[in-house]
């Protein structure tokens, strides 16, 4: 009996039985009829976070045999912590990220999902979302760098 077999074991066998009064053998193909998973519900193309709250990706997925679940941040294997909390049954995977920083901001974070003929994989950037900010003064402003803003400032306005 054969309890566990993966593509590589597709082929043909001879299966001999032998004992004192003689020998015979038989000949048989094994085709070993399994697919890779597929992913039911995608990460869209960029999630919008807000800072220290916690971030939540969820996968839902479909596997014809045990599946493996990987999650990734810029091609880092993620392992559960008290930063990521990943929690994955046999039909989805959620990576929950406690406390969003700024540094977990602009990473791409996949969700890879495996079995035996295959995977596949669907990833999203984590980005704050822009805040516009629109100046109506006619005195000099002085806006400080800062990589979330987008200033919209009027022309008949001096920006130091």
């Amino acid at each position: 009996m054969v309890k566990e077999c993966t593509v590589d074991d597709e082929g043909d066998y001879e299966v001999v039985i032998a004992n004192t009064v003689g020998e015979t053998s038989h000949m048989f193909e094994t085709i070993v009829n399994t697919k890779a998973p597929e992913i039911l519900r995608t990460l869209p193309q960029t999630s919008d976070v807000k800072l220290h709250k916690p971030a939540t990706l969820k996968v839902e997925f479909e596997s014809p045999t045990d599946a493996k679940v990987i999650w990734l941040a810029n091609g880092v294997t993620l392992d559960d912590s008290i930063k990521y909390r990943i929690t994955t049954t046999e039909t989805d995977s959620t990576l929950e990220i406690a406390d969003t920083i700024v540094d977990d901001t602009e990473m791409t974070y996949t969700c890879r999902v495996k079995n035996i003929a295959g995977q596949v994989e669907t990833a999203t950037i984590l980005s704050l979302p822009r805040m516009n900010l629109t100046v109506c003064s006619s005195s000099p402003i002085l806006l400080s760098a800062h990589p979330f803003l987008d200033c919209q400032v009027p022309t008949f306005l001096d920006v130091l």
